[in-house]
């Protein structure tokens, strides 16, 4: 499966204030290329687009989206309302684009998260595993919805589901 793995775009007058910005440090997306790492050594391609760096337009993103078939975004509460705007403009423009939110804000929140009608999935806590199950889910293999731990998804009457927390990562060499 391609995977692109997504921080939502924002502005550099969003990301920083007139008096941090010349001391600021832009960080690489540590997460998002765990994350990453994790999905290819399970077989998957995945590309990361940091839009807390680039600059590209929405129809830009848009464009690179086209070639995925799932489309992951990171949530920060600090930028929360902003990854669900860029969700919901890729669900309108990509429709049929699986569109899954991870981070610390929706772990905390996932009702507010899988609500949004633009949502598919909400992957909760760690997301290495609870993702790579859901890739093989949505290629239909191995896997079904209802036995993957750690994710919020709606099923076919719209009702929300959760199938449980999954456990903390024991050990991450496997």
């Amino acid at each position: 499966m391609k995977i692109l793995l997504m921080n939502p775009p924002m502005k550099e007058k969003e990301l920083f204030t007139k008096s941090s910005k010349e001391t600021a440090s832009r960080i690489p997306p540590l997460g998002l290329a765990y994350l990453g790492a994790y999905l290819e050594k399970q077989g998957h391609e995945v590309m990361i687009w940091d839009g807390f760096v680039e600059r590209d337009s929405w129809e830009e993103i848009k464009k690179k989206a086209e070639k995925y078939d799932l489309l992951g975004i990171h949530v920060l509460t600090s930028f929360a309302l902003r990854s669900y705007q860029f969700a919901k403009f890729l669900k309108e423009k990509l429709p049929n684009k699986p569109i899954v939110l991870g981070g610390c804000h929706v772990s905390a929140l996932p009702i507010e998260a899988i609500t949004n009608p633009f949502i598919d999935y909400v992957v909760v806590g760690e997301g290495e595993i609870t993702l790579a199950e859901l890739c093989w889910v949505l290629e239909n293999k191995k896997y079904k919805i209802k036995d993957v731990l750690g994710v919020y998804y709606k099923d076919k009457k719209n009702t929300i589901r959760f199938n449980g927390q999954r456990p903390l990562i024991k050990n991450f060499q496997s």
